[in-house]
């Protein structure tokens, strides 16, 4: 992974998201769920997190709250005094990743497939 770079969350052709280096505009991405690489269908802006109000913590989770409640719990049991807890918020480098991705991503070229 490059220095700097974050994990984001992308969609792909087929339907799924996977978590992938936020400087990805096109290409093709690897699906657990189907085992083979589909194409980039765009970029998820919305992500689950964990966000401390007492210090500058906070994680990113992805799609899963379940996650951003561990992570939260975890950050709160080490410090205690913080109040943390997961929020649905708009993740930055997504968005900026989304902006670049609406400007230069090219049409998917590829097969299409139905819905599994």
């Amino acid at each position: 992974m490059a220095a700097g770079a974050e994990q984001i969350m992308y969609r792909l052709e087929c339907g799924e998201a996977v978590k992938a280096v936020e400087t990805l505009v096109a290409g093709k991405l690897y699906c657990g769920k189907h085992e083979e690489y589909e194409e980039i269908a765009g970029v998820i802006t919305n992500e689950w997190r964990a966000n401390c109000y007492s210090c500058r913590f906070a994680r990113w989770a992805g799609l899963d709250q379940n996650t951003a409640n561990i992570f939260a719990n975890g950050h709160m049991s080490r410090n205690r005094g913080h109040s943390a807890q997961a929020e649905f918020a708009v993740h930055p480098a997504a968005e900026r990743t989304a902006d670049k991705f609406a400007k230069y991503a090219m049409p998917a070229q590829g097969k299409h497939r139905a819905k599994r």
